[in-house]
């Protein structure tokens, strides 16, 4: 399956979060909240990505 970079760096930002946590002792509401951000982030890199077929729509600076 090929992934795209942005979703092989979350993927490498949860395993390093993981690691940390289990060799220090991280509160648990607080290693929650960062795993949500981090599917949050997840989310909102799936829905930015360009779909084939679909045309940008730029916004023009409005001037003065």
């Amino acid at each position: 399956m090929d992934q795209g970079q942005g979703t092989y760096g979350l993927e490498n930002t949860l395993f390093s979060i993981l690691e940390r946590s289990g060799n220090s002792g991280v509160d648990q509401n607080n290693l929650l909240i960062l795993m949500s951000l981090l599917n949050l982030m997840g989310i909102v890199n799936i829905l930015g990505q360009k779909r084939p077929g679909k045309t940008e729509i730029k916004a023009e600076p409005q001037g003065e």
